[in-house]
């Protein structure tokens, strides 16, 4: 019974164990992809804002060419200077082409300046200058596409936004990189993943620590009577092969049994109420587990009646435990209803004959104990 229930719980704590991984999974998932996300649109946001910001730029350097302090080519290089001086980020530029798809400036290659790029495409065969100048045409857009960074001649993941000054015909554009966003992503799952498991292993130990005490639980539950602390009835039966196989193993060694019972007990309920009574078998237990040699067995068998098994060189060993058990038992005083009050103990004690199973030993030490009952109470019978 106890294996089953030690499974039982085992398998239930597993359960629950591996559920809280796959939620702390489902949730780390979660978590990325709302991280991929919200990284995405910051991207996005980032590069509307920094060509709002050159736009700012290209019109101030208009307006001076309007109001006539400078010309129309010194503003336009003034501003293409300022422009393409300007960096942000670890790889960030601005670049200007015309609708045309003549490209003026490009930091990032500058060996395409002078010439058209409307049939450039990226690694994917995006045709992404005609797409930049679709988008500018309408209001301004986001392409994503893959470019090389500056110094580095592989293409990565990039998000661009443009848009389109009119006076003069310009479309000016910048992008950012995402492969820091996916590093970003990468470093944020490893971090979950460590985490994850960190909890994980917390949780496995504790569930371990859980299912042994459970089990200790159980345990002492399956073999201590939890109002006494003697041993309880299921547990004497368990016990009962070792004891028969110490006393054949021993030639000249008794086992014996020795059945108590608390005299009117009944009584003691009735009139002082099932508390006391529950004090009243608490001492007893007491007294028994005090009394008892190393090695023998004390019992509650079951309500007020208490079994002692014990193996002796002779048959006064018994007799003499027997009788202080009783006598301790007289001497302990309970606080009543009214006043205070002690108990007296009827026993019986039976000898393990040869050969004989225990059931029937402990059915002798049964009809002992009714003979004390019958013969006044307070009494050892055992001859």
């Amino acid at each position: 019974m106890i294996i089953t229930n030690k499974i039982s719980i085992g398998f239930k704590l597993s359960i629950l164990t591996v559920l809280s991984l796959l939620g702390m999974i489902v949730s780390l998932l979660v978590f990325i992809n709302l991280m991929d996300t919200n990284l995405y649109k910051e991207k996005k946001s980032q590069t509307r804002v920094l060509v709002e910001a050159g736009m700012a730029i290209i019109a101030h350097f208009h307006d001076l060419q309007i109001r006539g302090e400078m010309s129309a080519d010194d503003a336009r290089q003034t501003a293409m200077d300022a422009l393409t001086s300007s960096t942000f980020g670890n790889n960030g530029y601005y670049w200007i082409n015309n609708r045309d798809g003549l490209m003026l400036k490009n930091p990032s290659t500058p060996e395409l300046e002078g010439k058209n790029v409307l049939d450039l495409a990226d690694l994917k065969g995006k045709s992404l200058f005609q797409q930049f100048i679709d988008k500018a045409k309408k209001g301004g857009g986001w392409v994503e596409y893959h470019w090389p960074k500056i110094g580095n001649a592989d293409p990565l993941r990039k998000i661009s936004y443009v848009a389109y000054f009119k006076p003069w015909d310009w479309i000016l554009g910048t992008g950012l990189y995402l492969d820091d966003m996916e590093k970003e992503i990468q470093g944020a799952t490893l971090r979950g993943v460590l985490m994850i498991s960190f909890i994980f292993i917390v949780l496995i130990l504790t569930s371990i620590s859980l299912a042994s005490r459970f089990m200790r639980q159980l345990k002492d539950l399956a073999i201590h009577d939890p109002l006494t602390g003697l041993y309880t009835r299921r547990y004497l039966y368990e016990l009962t092969p070792m004891y028969l196989s110490k006393q054949e193993r021993n030639e000249g060694q008794l086992l014996a049994a020795i059945f108590f019972d608390v005299d009117h007990f009944k009584k003691v309920n009735d009139r002082h109420g099932h508390a006391v009574g529950d004090n009243v078998l608490i001492g007893l237990g007491k007294t028994i587990k005090h009394v008892v040699r190393k090695g023998d067995l004390g019992i509650r068998y079951g309500g007020e009646e208490f079994v002692v098994i014990m193996l002796c060189a002779n048959k006064e060993d018994a007799v003499i435990v027997a009788e202080r058990i009783r006598t301790e038992a007289n001497e302990l005083q309970f606080a009543g209803k009214d006043d205070t009050f002690s108990v007296t103990l009827s026993a019986g004690l039976a000898y393990r004959e040869e050969k004989e199973d225990f059931d029937a030993l402990l059915k002798r030490a049964d009809e002992k104990l009714y003979l004390a009952k019958e013969s006044g109470r307070d009494r050892l019978v055992w001859k």
